[in-house]
């Protein structure tokens, strides 16, 4: 099992090449690649082969996103899937050796979903703050959680 976490400036910039709209990009065979794998994996998840969740959040209405008393809200993230499924997550990732591939923004979704990732090991492991963040270093050490983001 396979999961996949993208940002959606990585998937976006990916589309833009893809709709025949340059962009210099060092990474544009890479993002084109993404794109590429983004139709195959809703095409799987439209046959019944896989169960593929998205988020979009600068697709939503960016009227309707904001921070109330210190809050999101009004855009669903990664991390929002992460919580909202985290039962199926952990057993995918801790009871059938799943894989998980975090790409995009390092200065906020990767720590958000990291954290997300750290708080449905406790809740659904039932271990404490640095059990989970060792179950997430193993994960790391044994290549089925991998993180290419940028700054």
């Amino acid at each position: 099992m396979l999961l996949i976490a993208l940002s959606t400036l990585a998937l976006q910039a990916a589309l833009v090449q893809l709709e025949g709209f340059p962009r210099p990009s060092s990474a544009t065979k890479t993002l084109i690649e993404m794109a590429r794998l983004i139709v195959e994996l809703r095409t799987l998840h439209d046959t019944g082969a896989i169960s593929l969740h998205t988020a979009f959040s600068r697709a939503d209405d960016p009227a309707a996103a904001g921070y109330w008393r210190g809050v999101r809200v009004g855009i669903a993230y990664v991390q929002d899937h992460l919580e909202a499924h985290g039962e199926e997550v952990a057993r995918l990732l801790y009871r059938e050796n799943g894989q998980l591939y975090v790409c995009g923004d390092g200065q906020r979704m990767a720590a958000d979903v990291h954290a997300a990732l750290r708080q449905l090991t406790i809740d659904h492991l039932g271990v404490g703050f640095d059990a989970a963040e060792a179950k997430l270093a193993e994960l790391i050490a044994t290549g089925r959680y991998q993180r290419e983001i940028w700054h």
